[in-house]
């Protein structure tokens, strides 16, 4: 477990870092140059996706993601707050089962027109791309809630699992 967060962990720093450059170059080559990088959206729009649902997962799996939980600001005590957060995250993941099941289907429709399966304007960049990475990253996000959501209600800690 400890290799899959790090792996969505460099996963999100990396695009942090490329997508931060990119916008950079393209402010750069705009206003000092007078130039434009042309059709950066394409290519950048697909590593933000990445970004996005790599990041979803890891918050998923550290247990990180806004919430608006006042229900377990009430609740008193440890033993059910922690019952109470374990069938949370197990309702979270039967929500994100069902995302994920669109999520695949979305991804297997690109297909059912091969071999023209749609392509971005410039760079031809399968629209499979992107769908992928949401349906990878939705498929992560069920499982890191499901097993968070046993390890808790098994009595371990989600911080003592994601601690590096």
């Amino acid at each position: 477990m400890g290799l899959l967060v790090k792996i969505e962990r460099t996963i999100v720093f990396t695009c942090s870092l490329f997508l931060a450059s990119v916008f950079f170059a393209v402010v750069l080559m705009r206003y000092v140059f007078e130039t434009d990088l042309f059709a950066y959206e394409e290519w950048a729009l697909v590593i933000a996706f990445l970004m996005y649902f790599a990041g979803g997962a890891l918050a998923s799996k550290t247990d990180s993601h806004i919430k608006a939980d006042l229900i377990s600001e009430i609740i008193k005590s440890e033993e059910a707050k922690r019952i109470y957060t374990g069938i949370l995250q197990l309702v979270e993941a039967a929500i994100l089962i069902g995302l994920s099941y669109f999520a695949i289907k979305m991804f297997l429709h690109e297909f059912a027109r091969w071999p023209n399966i749609p392509t971005s304007t410039v760079y031809k960049i399968p629209l499979a791309v992107p769908r992928f990475f949401i349906t990878a990253g939705f498929i992560l996000m069920a499982f890191h809630a499901l097993v968070n959501g046993i390890q808790i209600l098994r009595g371990h800690s989600v911080e003592e699992e994601t601690a590096l």
